[in-house]
């Protein structure tokens, strides 16, 4: 279940004990933070525009008028809860990848 944050984890501490210059190791880190994170701030917002919108898109999945009210309402507060979550903590780790890219600028590049 939490295999994939584990490899992000020791990919996290491959980087640090690795002999590959510091740039290097913040470019690499930005790529890990910043464009994951981006995908599923992306799909956060796709969820709520889908819940919005998914009983009138298919609106014969519940034969009683009622009852697509009642699931038009609940789907769009689930997706709502769910999403201002997930996309709160992402982008606040895309934030983080910004701002390396910020500070990537000013390192040096090494020559060799």
């Amino acid at each position: 279940q939490y295999s994939c944050a584990a490899l992000i984890v020791l990919y996290f501490v491959f980087l640090i004990f690795s002999k590959t210059p510091t740039r290097e190791k913040l470019i690499r880190l930005k790529r890990i933070l910043l464009w994951p994170s981006a995908v599923m701030v992306l799909g956060a917002i796709a969820l709520v525009i889908f819940a919005r919108f998914m009983f009138e898109w298919f609106p014969f999945i519940f034969p009683d008028a009622l009852l697509v009210g009642f699931a038009k309402n609940i789907a769009y507060s689930v997706a709502w809860h769910v999403s201002a979550c997930v996309g709160g903590v992402f982008l606040a780790i895309a934030l983080v990848g910004i701002c390396l890219n910020a500070v990537i600028r000013f390192i040096p590049k090494e020559k060799k």
